[in-house]
C-alpha cells in the first residue's frame, strides 16, 4: 500500500532548502515517522549517502554532495581544500553524481577531537580549532576563508597530493594557464595571504 503523497513533500520541501539532500533528524523533527523514512528508503526514494543522510533528488548536483558531507560530519566541518575552492569559484565544479560514485572527492576538515572518519568520495581533515576568520558561509555552506583555502591547497600540493594537484593542474575555470596553480602554491605563506586578499577583491588572477 502506497505512502500517503504529502509525506513525500514535505520530504521535497525540506531538501529544497539543502540542494537535494535531507537527514533523518530533520525528517523526525517535521513530524515524518520512522517507519515512512525507512520505507522510502527501501523503496529507493530516499538515497543514503552517509549514516541519516539521504539524497532526494536525482542525479544529485555537487552541492548536493557538499551538503551532505557537512551534515554527516557535523556542526563545526567546512568544505576545505579543493571542495572549497570550487564554492569560491576558483576550480570547475565537477559534474553531477549520477551512478552512486562522486565524480571527485569531498574535502571537509572538522575539528582534531572530532569522531567523523571518511569513507568513499569523502576526505576529512582533522585540524585544530577552525576560527571565524577562517570560516566563511559561500553560496549557503560552511567552507574556509579564501586565505585559508589558498594555503590548504599550497600545503597538499607541498605534500605531493595527486587529487589536489591534478585538479589545479587540470583547471582553466578562473585562469586558463595550468601553470597559475603551481605558480601561486610554490610561494611563501605571507604571498599566498596577499594573493587571497586580491582574490577576495574580484582579481582571481593576482600576481
Amino acid at each position: 500500500m502506497a505512502e500517503p503523497s504529502g509525506v513525500d513533500q514535505r520530504i521535497r520541501d525540506l531538501a529544497a532548502d539543502t540542494h537535494g539532500v535531507v537527514t533523518r533528524r530533520q525528517m523526525l523533527s517535521r513530524g515524518i515517522r520512522a517507519h515512512q523514512v525507512d520505507y522510502r528508503v527501501r523503496t529507493a526514494a530516499l538515497r543514503p549517502l552517509y549514516w541519516g543522510v539521504y539524497a532526494v533528488v536525482a542525479p544529485l548536483p555537487h552541492k548536493g554532495r557538499y551538503a551532505a558531507a557537512l551534515f554527516a560530519c557535523g556542526k563545526e566541518a567546512v568544505l576545505s581544500h579543493t571542495s572549497a575552492a570550487i564554492q569560491w569559484g576558483m576550480l570547475d565544479a565537477p559534474g553531477p553524481l549520477r551512478d552512486g560514485r562522486p565524480s571527485d572527492v569531498v574535502h571537509v576538515s572538522v575539528p582534531r577531537n572530532g569522531s567523523r572518519r571518511g569513507s568513499d568520495g569523502l576526505r576529512v581533515h582533522r585540524v585544530g580549532p577552525i576560527r571565524g576568520r577562517d570560516r566563511a558561509v559561500v553560496r549557503g555552506l560552511a567552507t574556509t576563508a579564501v586565505q585559508r583555502t589558498l594555503l590548504d591547497l599550497a600545503r597538499s600540493l607541498r605534500r605531493g597530493s595527486p587529487s589536489e594537484r591534478s585538479a589545479m593542474r587540470g583547471s582553466d575555470s578562473v585562469c586558463p594557464r595550468p601553470t597559475y596553480w603551481v605558480g601561486i602554491t610554490s610561494q611563501p605563506e605571507a604571498t599566498l595571504v596577499s594573493i587571497a586578499q586580491a582574490l577576495a577583491r574580484g582579481d582571481p588572477c593576482a600576481r
